[in-house]
């Protein structure tokens, strides 16, 4: 885990009940795989990743989150960046690609691509 005190801070990995009780509740649209990965070792953290902050949820809010920024349906969100736009997934494409969409509006047309992949976004957290 990175010593600088900006760097981004993994969480304890997610409890497996959580695990499971997340997989369920996401059964018919199924998160990526690299990202459930990424919870197994790191139960969401925050940071700076690169130039971007982020704020990744854990995976006991990440339904709960959903609920309460009802965003575009096809959008999974998975944390923020502390400055106004929430981090998602966009449920419709194949793979992890990680968009930066304005928690104001919370319109899919203004959604920004971060990175191709959540592995690629994640992977100086887990260095």
């Amino acid at each position: 885990m990175p010593s600088d005190p900006q760097q981004f801070k993994c969480n304890v990995p997610a409890p497996d009940q959580a695990l499971s009780d997340l997989v369920t509740a996401t059964e018919q649209t199924p998160l990526p795989p690299d990202y459930l990965a990424f919870l197994r070792r790191a139960n969401g953290g925050e940071g700076f990743l690169g130039e971007t902050y982020a704020s990744l949820w854990r995976a006991e809010d990440f339904v709960q989150s959903n609920l309460d920024y009802l965003t575009d349906p096809t959008l999974f969100i998975i944390g923020s960046n502390g400055g106004g736009e929430e981090l998602a997934f966009d449920q419709s494409l194949t793979g992890s690609q990680v968009f930066s969409v304005p928690f104001i509006g919370l319109e899919y047309d203004e959604a920004l691509k971060v990175s191709g992949g959540f592995d690629s976004f994640i992977q100086i957290a887990l260095d």
